[in-house]
């Protein structure tokens, strides 16, 4: 074998070492560059996902933002903003005594509220009666609902709340009847389904409701906390509806009654962005619900929700409105201070509406602070206290 047949075989030799030592090294890098991507990517992706929520925090709404819990506005000496001359606000008694149709009503709803039903099959129902009943509706055979199952469906004889046919089939019957009514609608019935249609109820009738007495025994019996008579019943309702009367003429009159001398501008500046995500927050809400009922949302816009046709008429409605809010803060944290009023963390779950249910208390202070909740329980305490001291013209 020549020389350079050697030479061009060792080099081939060499060629293929160098390839399989490039080969095993490459092999090597692939493996520890795959250790280090599995290691680093889910860095990456936490630390992608806490940057997602460092900024989400500081875009977030701090509702409470420049408010104490108890609901006033919160580094500031009110004297220096504003004066409320409470003592001397006065209001006509007239203007503010319930009518008697109110007192009438809520004597019409304590009857209905103790109304029972009566499975007496004795008891015949008559025109004006109250009856209970379920009922399944058929056309051509097929169920369109089932009603009152289980609880029996309260039907007034007489309404038409389904048919006058209905209704004068229901005369004559007693608990434990069972029936077919068939009722036929026009052809221009308002519900299209039922245009034409005859439609078959299949009636289980489970009784009248009797109404109480409403006596001096009944009150005692029912409503002690009002008093032992109708006289005093009569007196209780006069009396509260009074007081409620005038705890919303003070609460609505309260900023024409004080003298501003100056505006946190900080907060009022902030209240404007509060206001706009309340705002967002209604049209979802009144959109949810117009969408169960009729399948279309209620406002396409905020601007839709307040009639105005631009963002710069929006802008400055909401500058108006946080003045307003601002004002009404402002005097009421003037008669807070001034009156020694305070109000504690359980006062407040109380009046707010969560009593009884601590983590729904807890997730709307988690939401909107003790602030923002407080400000209507600050509202309600102050016109509470007012209540007692402003002066009632004859």
């Amino acid at each position: 074998m020549s020389e350079s047949t050697n030479n061009n075989e060792m080099s081939k030799s060499k060629q293929k070492r160098i390839a399989e030592s490039k080969a095993r090294e490459a092999q090597r890098h692939k493996k520890v560059m795959t250790a280090m991507w599995s290691v680093l990517i889910p860095v990456l992706i936490v630390g992608f996902i806490v940057a997602l929520v460092v900024i989400n925090k500081a875009n977030q709404l701090n509702y409470s933002k420049y408010l104490n819990d108890d609901g006033t506005i919160a580094n500031i000496d009110i004297d220096k903003y504003a004066t409320v001359d409470y003592e001397n606000m006065s209001f006509s008694r007239a203007e503010l005594e319930p009518s008697e149709s109110v007192i009438e009503s809520e004597i019409t709803q304590a009857i209905e509220d103790h109304t029972t039903l009566s499975t007496d099959t004795g008891r015949i129902a008559d025109e004006d009666d109250t009856v209970g009943i379920s009922y399944t509706s058929r056309i051509d055979g097929e169920v369109q609902e089932t009603v009152g199952e289980d609880s029996e469906y309260k039907y007034e004889i007489g309404s038409e709340e389904i048919d006058a046919a209905f209704d004068k089939a229901l005369i004559g019957h007693k608990a434990g009847d069972s029936f077919t009514v068939d009722v036929t609608y026009d052809e221009d019935a308002d519900d299209e389904k039922l245009a034409g249609k005859t439609v078959s109820y299949e009636v289980n009738f489970k009784g009248v409701y009797e109404a109480p007495i409403f006596d001096d025994a009944f009150v005692a019996a029912n409503y002690p906390e009002r008093g032992s008579t109708v006289a005093e019943f009569r007196e209780s309702v006069r009396s509260e509806r009074f007081r409620s009367s005038l705890k919303s003429k003070i609460s609505s009159t309260i900023s024409m009654n004080t003298v501003y001398t100056a505006y946190p501008k900080k907060f009022m500046d902030y209240q404007t962005k509060v206001l706009a995500a309340q705002d967002e927050e209604n049209l979802d809400y009144y959109n949810q619900m117009y969408m169960q009922y009729t399948g279309q949302s209620m406002y396409g816009t905020v601007f839709d929700m307040y009639g105005v046709s631009s963002q710069d008429e929006y802008d400055a409605l909401l500058i108006e409105r946080a003045q307003n809010k601002t004002q009404k803060l402002l005097s009421l944290q003037y008669v807070f201070k001034h009156a020694g009023l305070s109000i504690t963390k359980e006062e407040l779950q109380e009046k707010a509406g969560y009593t009884g249910n601590d983590e729904a208390f807890k997730e709307a202070v988690s939401t909107y602070g003790y602030g923002y909740i407080a400000q209507s329980v600050l509202d309600d305490k102050v016109c509470e206290y007012l209540c007692d001291v402003v002066k009632i013209t004859d």
